[in-house]
Parts: structure tokens; C-alpha cells; sequence
């Protein structure tokens, strides 16, 4: 832009940086959703076959590739993707074989966890079984209990038990 057209419409610098504002907060979205998606998935990124690069930030944020070569953004905003890309591919497991045995070591153990938990849940409810049928056992036995005592003519009564709540009105 020149510098008449700068002192003579001031409001296209600022639409330009206003512009250029919202396609560097794309990218910082794309980045943070992208780095959330590989924490959720432990260190290796869903997407893309694995990889994180410029084009899959791009891809991301919803901007071509070729806007990192404009003017405005190659000093910039193509300099903090590229940053971010290179740290973040850092801690990112990748290649086919090493995200396969990552996958396959955590199968393993969510394996060995389910079978854990099958065999505590079989504990448990063979322990309910044996207590549902003491309890079967315990009811026939009181109900047995309750017929001697109605049939022998005892002179055993029920006691009426007091409320908690009337003892302080007496």
C-alpha cells in the first residue's frame, strides 16, 4: 500500500489488520484443538494418518496452504505454525510400526484390566448367591420360628416399640 493511499485511508490498515487478527486466531484454534485431540489419544494424532504438518494445520483451520506464502503471513504466522509443528511432532509417536505397538501395548493392558474386572465381578456375585441364600435359609427359619410361637400358646407378645419422637412430650 502506498503511502498516500495509507494517510488517506487509514481504515484499509485497519481492515487488513483486523483480517489478519482472525487467520492467526484460526490457526491458534486449529493448533489447541489439534493438541487436545492428541493428549485425548495419547501422544499420537488421529487424524491425517498420524501426521502433523503445515498442510494438516491448514487442513484444520479451515485456510489453504497458500496463505502462509503471502506477504503478510510468511514472516509471521507461517514462522509460529512451522515452530509449533516441529515442538509438537517432538513428543508425537509415529510411524506405522510405532503406533501400532503403542496401540497394541494399550490393547494389552485394557485387555488384562477387563479381565481383572470380569474375575472380581464373578467373586461378587458368587458372594451374592451364597448371601441371597442364606437369607432364603435365615427367612424360612424365623418364619418357622413364627409358627411355634403362634401355635404353642405362649405368652410371648410383640412389643410396640416407642417412637423417638414422643419420648420428650411425656
Amino acid at each position: 500500500m502506498s503511502d498516500v493511499a495509507k494517510r488517506e485511508a487509514p481504515w484499509l490498515l485497519e481492515g487488513a489488520g483486523n483480517k489478519r487478527a482472525a487467520t492467526v486466531k484460526k490457526f491458534t484454534d486449529a493448533m489447541k484443538s489439534m493438541e487436545v485431540d492428541i493428549q485425548a489419544n495419547n501422544n499420537i494424532y488421529p487424524f491425517n494418518s498420524g501426521t502433523v504438518s503445515q498442510t494438516e494445520v491448514c487442513r484444520r483451520a479451515g485456510v489453504r496452504k497458500e496463505l502462509l506464502q503471502a506477504p503478510t503471513h510468511k514472516t509471521t504466522t507461517k514462522l509460529m505454525v512451522d515452530a509449533w509443528v516441529a515442538d509438537i511432532n517432538k513428543s508425537l509417536i509415529t510411524g506405522k510400526r510405532n503406533v501400532r505397538r503403542a496401540v497394541t501395548a494399550r490393547l494389552d493392558d485394557w485387555k488384562e484390566e477387563h479381565e481383572r474386572l470380569l474375575t472380581s465381578y464373578r467373586i461378587d456375585m458368587h458372594k451374592l448367591e451364597v448371601a441371597e441364600a442364606r437369607i432364603a435359609e435365615l427367612a424360612e427359619e424365623n418364619a418357622a420360628l413364627r409358627e411355634q410361637l403362634t401355635t404353642a400358646g405362649s405368652n410371648v407378645r410383640a412389643l410396640k416399640l416407642e417412637d423417638k419422637s414422643d419420648r420428650g412430650k411425656k
